[in-house]
């Protein structure tokens, strides 16, 4: 299954649900998250990146890794 589905499907059928947390704080839900993910894959798009093109991510443990990810 392609994570970007899973993550599109979740968002759609649960977009209230707590996606990213940090401790004991919750920093979006599936619809915040969804959200943020568009806006990264607009900036990647937006600087010349295409499909099937390879992007490194160096990043410490934080949930922005998984918006990256996305």
């Amino acid at each position: 299954m392609n994570l970007a589905n899973w993550l599109w499907q979740t968002a759609q059928a649960r977009p209230d649900l707590a996606a990213l947390i940090l401790g004991d704080r919750v920093l979006c839900d599936y619809r915040g998250f969804v959200q943020r993910v568009q806006e990264r894959a607009g900036r990647l798009a937006a600087s010349g990146v295409g499909l099937g093109d390879r992007v490194v991510i160096y990043a410490y443990n934080h949930p922005d890794y998984l918006v990256a990810l996305y």
